[in-house]
C-alpha cells in the first residue's frame, strides 16, 4: 500500500489534531480536579471558621454564666469535696434537702463547663457552653469557699 505526499500530510495532521484533543482533554479533566480540591478546601475553611465562631459564642455565654452559676461539687467535709465535671447524666440536687434543682438552674463546674438545668434534673446537653478562661472559673472557685455547705452536689 502507498500513500502519495497529500494522504500522508493529511494523516499526520488527523493524528496531531486527536493527539491536541486527548491532551486538552486531560488539561481540562485536571482543571476539574484543581476546581474539585479548591472546593473541598473552601469547604473545610468554612466549617472550621464556623466552629471558631460556635467557639467564641460558646465562650461569652460560659463566662457570663460563671457569675452566677451554682458550682457543682460532690463529698462530705469528712470525705473531703472534691468538684465533679458536667455530664448530661449527673443529676444536680440540694445538697440538704436531695430535692432537684429548678428547670433552667445554672450550673458550672471547675473546668469551664456550664449548662442550664433541665426538667429531670439533669444538665440539658443542648445548653452546655465552654470557657477556657481559667481566671474566669479561679473566681467562682473562690466564692465557693466561703459556701462549702450550700452548694449543689452532683449525685
Amino acid at each position: 500500500m502507498q500513500f502519495d505526499q497529500k494522504t500522508i500530510m493529511v494523516g499526520i495532521s488527523l493524528l496531531g489534531t486527536i493527539g491536541s484533543m486527548t491532551m486538552g482533554g486531560n488539561q481540562f479533566s485536571g482543571m476539574n480536579k484543581a476546581r474539585e480540591q479548591y472546593s473541598r478546601q473552601r469547604e473545610v475553611l468554612s466549617d472550621v471558621e464556623n466552629s471558631e465562631t460556635i467557639r467564641l459564642a460558646q465562650d461569652k455565654i460560659a463566662i457570663a454564666r460563671y457569675s452566677s452559676c451554682e458550682l457543682l461539687a460532690r463529698g462530705s467535709s469528712e470525705s473531703g469535696f472534691t468538684f465533679p465535671s458536667i455530664d448530661k447524666n449527673t443529676e444536680v440536687v440540694d445538697r440538704h434537702t436531695g430535692v432537684g434543682l429548678p428547670k433552667n438552674s445554672v450550673i458550672c463546674d471547675a473546668y469551664g463547663n456550664t449548662a442550664l438545668l433541665g426538667d429531670d434534673g439533669k444538665p440539658d446537653a443542648k445548653t452546655i457552653a465552654f470557657t477556657g478562661s481559667r481566671a474566669t472559673i479561679a473566681v467562682r472557685i473562690k466564692r465557693y469557699r466561703g459556701g462549702v455547705y450550700s452548694q449543689p452536689v452532683a449525685k
